[in-house]
């Protein structure tokens, strides 16, 4: 018998590990018997990490692990592949090749985004509640590699950084390839610029300390390995971390400073249906500037019957989209 089984890698690179547990119901996932430690470094980066955690599944993958399966009592073959990459939205970015949500085009999974003085007229900003063309594997490694060559001609660090900034991507495995070309090219000019005539003679050089940066491995050998994890795509497949973007994002800025009214009426209010939710009132109106993700995410729930009738019907409907 053959079972699938699909894997859930997180990693946070502040912590410095990476751990990762099979897809199960959420009473089990938690559980510490399903949840395994894999790595840690506090030298190696995220993408070296995640390159040899890669290799290791995918000869997993490729030949199967086989074990005793103690319910059907027999031997089976465990198949382990990538479901998602968990994480918060700067390692969720790394992992993806891009280059975050402070740059011109900030979304992982599609081209969404413009310049700031698009995004903050009237036209540009109606098309950020839009998504935009979704990227690929495919297109980001070719963007890559349109950063790699234009690191060897002459301004390659400006025109690098154009490039990061009219797609939104970058791949920190392979920053020091690029910062090493950027910095020999103007070795090689000696800061002057450099007449047509010796262009094409200086132009050989950077080529072969691309080489001899590779050594006998490929560029795509060397970019970010989740571009190439087969049946995997890295911008559809790191799903939006809700706690970062949404409870401690648009909840914890929307939210404003409550008044005596408006603790009453959070005092008295019916939390039921919402589980084990707690809402101590008096803390949350007194420490507002403190609160955590489980206050938010249980502020969001409740705010539009908590508030109906203290504030203006456009504040409501607000917490109604929110929520």
């Amino acid at each position: 018998m053959i079972i699938p089984v699909p894997i859930i890698r997180f990693m946070d690179d502040s912590l410095g590990n990476i751990s990762k547990h099979a897809l199960l119901p959420q009473e089990q996932v938690e559980k510490r018997s399903n949840i395994h430690f894999i790595t840690s470094s506090p030298h190696a980066t995220p993408m070296e990490l995640t390159k040899g955690v890669q290799e290791c599944l995918d000869a997993a993958a490729k030949d199967g692990v086989r074990t005793w399966d103690c319910k059907y009592n027999k031997e089976v073959v465990l198949i382990p592949f990538d479901l998602s990459k968990a994480g918060n939205n700067p390692m969720q970015a790394e992992e993806s090749s891009q280059a975050g949500v402070a740059c011109n085009f900030f979304c992982r999974t599609c081209t969404a985004g413009g310049t700031k003085v698009f995004k903050e007229n009237v036209d540009g900003y109606k098309t950020l509640f839009k998504p935009g063309t979704l990227r690929t594997p495919s297109g980001t490694i070719a963007q890559i590699k349109k950063q790699v060559e234009e690191a060897q001609n002459s301004g390659g660090k400006g025109k690098v950084k154009t490039c990061v900034s009219e797609t939104g991507m970058s791949n920190k495995a392979i920053q020091l390839i690029i910062e090493t070309l950027i910095t020999k090219r103007r070795q090689y000019q000696g800061g002057r610029q450099v007449p047509a005539a010796q262009e094409a003679v200086i132009q050989e050089q950077p080529a072969q300390d691309l080489q001899d940066l590779l050594g006998d491995h490929t560029l795509e050998e060397c970019m970010n390995p989740l571009l190439h994890a087969a049946g995997f795509d890295v911008h559809q497949d790191t799903p939006t971390g809700i706690l970062h973007t949404i409870l401690l994002g648009v909840v914890k800025y929307f939210w404003g400073k409550p008044c005596t009214i408006f603790e009453a009426q959070l005092e008295s209010v019916s939390l039921r249906g919402l589980g084990e939710v707690v809402l101590p009132a008096a803390y949350i109106c007194k420490y507002q500037g403190s609160l955590i993700g489980k206050h938010f995410k249980a502020l969001a729930q409740v705010m539009p019957v908590v508030i109906h009738g203290l504030f203006l019907e456009e504040l409501v409907k607000a917490w109604l989209a929110i929520g």
